[in-house]
This record gives C-alpha cells, structure tokens and sequence, in this order.
C-alpha cells in the first residue's frame, strides 16, 4: 500500500479529500471523520476511536458499512488520532497524511504537531504529513531534502522544532542561504518562495518544521 489517508473531523477534510487520486490511497477514519467519508462516498478500510462525536444513527451506520472498527472508552491516553494513526502504521505503507485534525482548536493543532513529530521518528521509513487543501505540513531530520513545486502551493516556511538547524543550505528558492543556523523561536525564514521546480533544503544538525501553504489570495 503506497499512502494512507487518516481523516479526522474537521470540517476541512472535506474539502482536500476531493483533491486525492483514488490511485494507491485508502482512507482510515478516526472519530467523526469515519462518516465524513462514509458521506462523501469513500469507503474506508478502518474506523478508529471512542465515537463520541457521532449520533448513535450515524455509529450505526459506521458499523453496518465499515468492515473494520476499533472501538474505545471515551476515558484513554491517546487521542484517536494517534491510535488511528497506530493501526495505520501498523499497515506499512509508504506514506501517511493526517487531514482533518485541528477542528479549529489549538490545542488540537499542537497536539497534531507534537503527534506528527512522535510518529516520524518512530516510524522513520514512513514518510509522514499533515495537509488540509492549503497546506501541507511535515517533520525533516538532517540530511537533504527535495521539495518539488506544486501548483497548490506557494510559500515555503521553515521553523525549528528540536536544536538548532545547522548548517542550513537553501536552493531553488527566492531567498537563498548557505550555512546558516535557525534557532528555536525564529521567524526569518517564514515565507519563503519556489524559484524553481524544486526546493533543495540541506542541514546536518537538528530537526525541521516544514510548511508548505498556498497564496494568501486564493479562496478557501
């Protein structure tokens, strides 16, 4: 299986679902976001969570028309996200992208981040993400990095998330630099731009935030 998709209960789910090919993708749901996608006509491999943000109607129809479902107490130490994002693993595939899954909240939001950055270096063969259909947001460690130009997105924003990143070398993009260092709590290199089809990030020491968003002009 080359990606899987965990589609939490954000309403913005809704709108990057529509933007994935069908081909080598299966979705997992986790929570609420199990009937998002019954919804939206994808039949998902797995349901995961405690299923307190569904109606007994629409839990019913979760376990009429998912073939899998893990069901918890609503009282637990992970989130459903993170045990949907366990069983997903569990799977082996090449990628895994987390959509749906800040509801609006902060506290939602970094605990997605946290989580994120958990998961890819437990799992460090899978290459992990979080996206909704303006932003794609994922954890690097050093070495070089390739990020090839999409029509969806145009900033490119690098922030600190473990040690200082060091020496960063940036390519192919409007601002570049050479041997630098981007300490916690730095902003410089908010924004930045593609320049050319690819993006080259190249650092030895520490660990990466890397975001991708689209145009501030373009309509939600």
């Amino acid at each position: 299986m080359k990606r899987l998709i965990v589609v939490g209960g954000s309403p913005s789910a809704e709108a990057y679902i529509e933007l994935v090919p069908d081909e080598q993708t299966a979705f997992i749901g986790a929570d609420y976001g199990t009937f998002t996608l019954l919804e939206a006509g994808i039949q998902p491999i797995a349901a995961i969570g405690d299923f307190d943000s569904v109606s007994d109607e629409q839990y019913g129809r979760i376990e009429r028309d998912v073939r899998t479902v893990h069901s918890f107490e609503a009282e637990k130490n992970e989130t459903d996200l993170e045990l949907a994002i366990q069983y997903a693993a569990s799977l082996e595939p090449e990628e895994i992208v987390m959509t749906g899954v800040t509801c609006g909240r902060l506290d939602h939001s970094l605990s997605a981040l946290h989580l994120l950055y958990t998961v890819q270096q437990k799992w460090p063969n899978i290459s992990f993400t979080i996206e909704n259909e303006r932003n794609a947001l994922s954890i690097c460690r050093g070495g070089t990095h390739r990020l090839g130009k999409e029509e969806r997105f145009h900033y490119l924003s690098l922030f600190a998330m473990e040690g200082t990143v060091r020496p960063l070398t940036l390519r192919g993009v409007k601002y570049e630099v050479t041997n630098e260092q981007l300490t916690l709590g730095t902003t410089r290199f908010t924004s930045n731009e593609w320049a050319s089809n690819e993006a080259i990030i190249t650092f030895q020491e520490g660990v990466l935030v890397v975001v991708r968003t689209a145009n501030d002009t373009i309509q939600a």
